[in-house]
């Protein structure tokens, strides 16, 4: 069985790397939304944190089904 947790550690590892990212990129998202210098850079942080909130529901979810259908 700790073999068994270790894979299921393994393989969420890339969803629970995006959704940090995705939180980071948030973070500095709200930093410089503010500022009218970084229109551009709010505008690339914005579609990168849906980009990694997206990655990371459908590796999340590949992941799942994957594991389900070994079970």
């Amino acid at each position: 069985m700790a073999d068994w947790d270790r894979e299921v550690l393994r393989a969420y590892g890339p969803a629970a790397a995006a959704w940090m990212a995705a939180v980071l990129g948030w973070l500095l998202l709200e930093q410089v939304q503010g500022a009218a210098l970084h229109v551009e850079l709010a505008s690339v942080l914005r579609w990168a944190v849906v980009a990694l909130l997206g990655a990371t529901l459908g590796h999340g979810g590949w992941v799942s089904w994957r594991l389900w259908r070994r079970a």
